[in-house]
């Protein structure tokens, strides 16, 4: 059966987003990932901000920096 990462990138036809992997293996959730994009949204729309998403989602607690490389991991395996 494949994971629901898979069927995502799928369905999406693209990679899935760091910050949906944590979602998938609910280590996020839907209303955290709204507030950490929409302040990202604020900035330029740059790989720049992509970067900053693990170290912004650590910094207001909804991940450690374990579940962020974990979600890293993860997403580059798939």
């Amino acid at each position: 059966m494949p994971s629901e990462q898979a069927r995502l990138e799928r369905e999406l036809e693209r990679p899935v987003r760091v910050w949906e992997v944590l979602v998938l293996h609910e280590r996020l959730t839907v209303r955290q990932t709204e507030h950490i994009l929409s302040g990202l949204g604020r900035f330029s729309d740059t790989d720049e901000d992509a970067s900053m998403l693990g170290r912004v989602l650590i910094e207001v607690g909804y991940a450690n920096s374990e579940q962020v490389q974990s979600a890293l991991i993860r997403q580059s395996q798939e």
